[in-house]
């Protein structure tokens, strides 16, 4: 990300020589910047303020499915199963977790939902490095 062009944008955002039509020029040109990195206003207030992340999601402890084999796992509802349960949560990184939650309430909210190509990829991924360990 462009560390240096957010600062200035900013301060200059903030300033009180700057016109509102600057300022809102300035904010723009921000929000610009941090969808270009496929982050949005949440994550850059955060990053400005420092804040702890958020608490990871409630998971009730279910018994542990055995894991599915590699044929098994072609589609991504089984992966995707398999990695909500919560013995697998607890050794996955927190943005994998965010990633396996939103996923999973996309999938119950939508009827013929399935995950983008980029998605598909990311939770492939996750699968196969928890089921090769």
């Amino acid at each position: 990300m462009k560390k240096e062009r957010l600062r200035k944008l900013l301060m200059l955002a903030l300033r009180s020589e700057g016109t509102p039509g600057e300022r809102t020029a300035c904010l723009d040109a921000i929000k610009r910047i941090i969808a270009l990195d496929g982050k949005d206003e949440t994550w850059f207030i955060d990053k400005v303020f420092g804040d702890d992340p958020p608490p990871l999601p409630f998971v009730m402890s279910a018994p542990i499915r055995r894991r599915p084999t590699p044929r098994e796992a072609v589609h991504w509802a089984t992966m995707l199963d398999y990695l909500n349960q919560a013995a697998v949560l607890q050794r996955i990184r927190y943005r994998e977790i965010e990633f396996i939650a939103s996923l999973s309430t996309q999938e119950s909210s939508r009827r013929f939902w399935e995950p983008t190509g980029r998605q598909l990829n990311w939770l492939t991924a996750i699968y196969e490095r928890e089921f090769n360990d």
